[in-house]
């Protein structure tokens, strides 16, 4: 029988379990080569959050968990450990139900942090490896831990975990780039690769540092190179997409994430190969164009509570009646960027964007109105539009913020089962 072995990680009370898996161990200091951890035989109190066994049948192993419908096979030790970093963010999650991440690469730039959201194939991690080649310290490549420092800073805080590459690297890396990463080569299968950087370009486990910008990513072989200023709104909205709470409540969620967006410097990279964007960010990120602001917990308080998670949706349900007076739901976030809207329902539960029609009606509802007097005052705005088909648009509206517990019906009325 194999000797138990347990590797404790800095910070989480839950072990990883991984008895019987000496190669797992020994790659330990390359993957999370800044997140401290001990290895012992003596379990603890707490059950294992991730457990690693050699595969009984085949090469590779099975990983399961308690929070796993059922164990998952891998078929090597990359692919394995590739599956532990990104349970990692879930259990950081666990330990602390309030704390916010979101997935992005964050890259130190100037004294704070380049944020770039994840979006499928735009390049983010080759995007960061070829950062890093050019002397520019890595936070992060997958997931990033937000946080509020003692002066009041809305940071992102490192996970001192290795950034990793898809293979093969894209046509036109770079030859400087590539060379970087070959001088760097951690451990690797046809998949992935993961990069060896020193403290110099790779941040430890706890750093934190201020936002200072968000780039968003638009990868196109046909694409002219370019950095624009893009609307806000859209910022905020890919964000809000990438963003993953355990149980943080939406309003919390939503607020933290405007915060966020009002206040940093934003951008748009359009290019086509990751070698020839270099210089052109060098010279946008010259300088931060934008002080850094003060994030008031105090009067934020409610932003980090935790969700009520279990709240019963179908109590929302209104039977509407043209005639019934509706209003706006109390307790519901409300946040403006540009022409843009944006609500997280008092249930703690979601975000919603509001079209141009939808926010308008909300807007409405500020005092009691009905579906009839609705219909009359969009009739008013748009003579040319038919009556009817505009009065079950708006209903199909007041429907869906029924659902969401965005709109209720004013007092005295009667609610539907």
């Amino acid at each position: 029988m194999n000797r138990k072995s347990y590797i404790f990680l800095n910070g989480l009370p839950a072990p990883v379990d991984v008895t019987g898996c000496p190669k797992i161990v020994d790659m330990f200091p390359e993957i999370l080569p800044y997140w401290p951890y001990e290895t012992t035989s003596e379990p603890s109190d707490t059950p294992p959050f991730f457990i690693i066994r050699p595969h009984k049948a085949k090469p590779g192993y099975m990983v399961g968990s308690p929070y796993f419908d059922k164990p998952k096979p891998y078929p090597d030790e990359v692919n394995t450990l590739c599956a532990l970093v990104a349970e990692l963010a879930w259990e950081q999650l666990r330990n602390d139900p309030s704390l916010l991440c979101v997935h992005a690469a964050a890259v130190e730039i100037n004294g704070r942090l380049l944020l770039i959201p994840n979006k499928r194939r735009a390049g983010k991690s080759t995007l960061t490896a070829a950062l890093a080649a050019n002397g520019y310290r890595v936070f992060t490549d997958d997931f990033l831990p937000l946080a509020v420092n003692d002066k009041g800073q809305l940071c992102g805080v490192s996970c001192g975990i290795a950034p990793r590459l898809r293979l093969p690297l894209p046509d036109g890396f770079g030859d400087e780039n590539a060379a970087f990463v070959q001088a760097h080569s951690g451990p690797s299968n046809p998949q992935y690769k993961y990069l060896e950087l020193s403290s110099k370009n790779l941040a430890s486990q706890g750093d934190m540092l201020p936002i200072g910008g968000i780039m968003v990513l638009n990868r196109d072989s046909e694409n002219e190179l370019k950095i624009t200023s893009p609307e806000k709104a859209d910022v905020l909205r890919a964000l809000i997409s990438q963003n993953f709470a355990r149980e943080m409540k939406s309003g919390g969620i939503l607020r933290s994430l405007e915060f966020l967006v009002s206040n940093a410097d934003c951008y748009e990279l359009s290019y086509a190969e990751v070698g020839e964007t270099l210089e052109l960010i060098k010279k946008t990120f010259a300088s931060w164009q934008t002080p850094i602001a003060r994030f008031d917990a105090s009067k934020n308080i409610q932003d980090f509570q935790v969700a009520d998670l279990n709240h019963k949706k179908s109590n929302n349900v209104i039977r509407f009646e043209a005639h019934q007076a509706l209003q706006q739901s109390p307790g519901v976030t409300i946040r403006d960027m540009g022409a843009q809207r944006f609500l997280s329902d008092r249930n703690g539960q979601a975000i919603h964007q509001l079209n141009e029609t939808s926010a308008a009606i909300w807007q409405l509802l500020d005092e009691p109105t009905s579906l009839d007097e609705l219909t009359e005052i969009f009739s008013q705005a748009f003579p040319d539009n038919d009556a009817d088909a505009m009065c079950q648009d708006i209903l199909k509206t007041l429907k869906k913020m029924s659902r969401a517990g965005l709109v209720q019906l004013s007092k005295g009325a009667p609610h539907g089962n």
